[in-house]
């Protein structure tokens, strides 16, 4: 008598954590005890055996730091004046840039801009938008919540929403904690995620063993002189002008 699905799935879920952790030779065993009990050919059991209960553990990142700079166009010379102008507000140094393949970035003036200041340049796969997901998926959390979606014209309106942005990227980095995946375990359709301890992307690159103790101090000292009641009336107002 052949088993009901609920069965075949429960000796399924049972077999899965066994199933990966065997050798070849023994998962050829499983397999044979898995096919004859369940009815299933073995490419199929297989397959199951290997979705159900899989984890997948996410490599935690060493440090998250947003700012963000509007520029009037996609010319050259906006692109690199934004860049520079990040790359003095970072806290450390910069050492590598990952664009997506816009001709904004992907040119020989930008190349050669890295290749004379020493910085890795690498960029997304073609056809593959989700390279930079970890960016990406902050254009509203981070970009769109303070910014909106208006479209910005003039000389006076980029500067506006440069003072603004140049405020929120420090009520960001030091007072909005954040949560990170750190692993995902799928049992079926179903999928459990695990969070860390929320931390400000200012905390995260104080726990990092990978920040110079220098650059730690000066972080230190600017989170002690920074209010966040004195940021939030600084955002709304730039957020109304």
């Amino acid at each position: 008598m052949r088993l009901s699905m609920v069965s075949r799935r429960e000796v399924i879920v049972k077999s899965a954590d066994e199933y990966r952790m065997a050798s070849k030779k023994d998962k050829g065993q499983i397999l044979d005890r898995i096919t004859e009990i369940t009815g299933y050919n073995r490419d199929y059991a297989s397959h199951l055996l290997t979705l159900f209960g899989k984890r997948i553990y996410l490599e935690p990142k060493r440090g998250t730091r947003f700012i963000l700079e509007a520029v009037r166009d996609r010319a050259r010379v906006w692109t690199m004046e934004a860049l520079k102008t990040i790359r003095s507000r970072l806290p450390f140094p910069l050492c590598g840039i990952d664009s997506d393949n816009d001709s904004a970035f992907i040119n020989h003036h930008l190349q050669k801009y890295c290749e004379d200041e020493r910085i890795t340049f690498t960029r997304s796969r073609a056809g593959n938008k989700n390279d930079n997901c970890y960016v990406e998926q902050k254009n509203w959390s981070v970009a769109r919540r303070v910014a909106g979606y208006a479209r910005y014209d003039t000389e006076g309106e980029v500067k506006a929403l440069n003072d603004l942005l140049d405020v929120y990227r420090l009520y960001v980095n030091f007072f909005l904690p954040s949560a990170k995946l750190i692993s995902k375990t799928k049992t079926g359709a179903k999928v459990k995620k695990s969070y860390g301890t929320p931390q400000t992307p200012c905390q995260r690159l104080l726990d990092s063993d990978h920040v110079a103790e220098e650059v730690k101090s000066n972080l230190r000292g600017q989170s002690d002189s920074l209010n966040p009641a004195d940021l939030k009336k600084e955002i709304d107002s730039g957020k109304v002008a």
